[in-house]
């Protein structure tokens, strides 16, 4: 009687623990637990999508989990230093940090926001259903295949500029005559024999200056000064006049008074 007890609470244990504890029936049966088992975080054992043997969640290297996760739910993600918080809606994608039995710890793309989501809640297992086997060595890296030379372009002849015609040089354009209004004839003149403007005669050779009455001439309106002056002819000495036509403020050109002829 005491041995069949005995019997009786080993069996019970067995069942026990094998409803209760998945991952002790994985050990003496080698059978996985259920998908519904997993979501309820009772196991981190899982099993690969081509049949392979079910091999527990936390044996996978970083390199065999994937750099992100879609949330089927919303979590919320806290800053441990600051205890600032923002929740990553249901949808989004979230960073894999690394695995907590049956839990993920995610965070978002940026920032120091850390959250914990059971694993179920995510498609890690539709991810890692997709690879062909997880038990399998990772394949070996392929060596770099190096890129094939560039062959430099050559460089592109530069068009020559055309030669730029000659500018011609501008004939330089006379001063105009400026009206300044009347001026002191008298003045004028002498300021113009004593510049040496001719050379028929001298200053100290007038013997009279004289301010006349204004002419247009060809058009043009000019203050009129005479000057007579003493000059040596094959007659002997004359007294001859000369005629100012003064535009400006200055004589513009001396004519002989009688002959009309411009007198340099």
């Amino acid at each position: 009687m005491k041995s069949f007890s005995n019997f009786f609470g080993i069996a019970a244990a067995a069942v026990l623990g094998y409803y209760a504890e998945p991952n002790l029936r994985f050990q003496l049966t080698g059978f996985a637990p259920s998908s519904r088992e997993i979501a309820e975080g009772k196991t981190t054992l899982i099993r690969p999508a081509d049949g392979g043997p079910a091999i527990a969640l936390s044996s996978l290297s970083a390199e065999q989990l994937p750099e992100t996760v879609l949330l089927k739910s919303p979590v919320k993600c806290s800053d441990p230093v600051t205890g600032a918080s923002t929740v990553l809606a249901a949808g989004s994608q979230a960073k894999l940090v690394r695995t907590e039995g049956a839990n993920l710890v995610v965070r978002p793309n940026e920032g120091p926001f850390l959250g914990q989501i059971p694993l179920a809640e995510t498609d890690l297992l539709l991810q890692l259903g997709q690879k062909t086997s997880l038990t399998a060595a990772m394949p070996r890296a392929l060596p770099p295949v190096p890129e094939p030379e560039k062959i430099p372009e050559p460089e592109p002849v530069p068009t020559p500029l055309p030669t730029p015609e000659p500018v011609a040089e501008a004939s330089p354009v006379p001063a105009p005559v400026v009206d300044v209004g009347p001026v002191d004839v008298v003045k004028t003149m002498q300021a113009s024999i004593q510049a040496s403007e001719v050379k028929e005669f001298k200053f100290e050779d007038v013997l009279e200056w004289k301010a006349e009455a204004d002419e247009t001439i060809d058009g043009t309106s000019y203050q009129i000064g005479t000057a007579s002056y003493k000059a040596e002819t094959f007659l002997g000495v004359k007294t001859l006049q000369a005629k100012a036509l003064i535009k400006g403020g200055k004589v513009v050109r001396w004519l002989g008074k009688k002959s009309g002829l411009e007198i340099k």
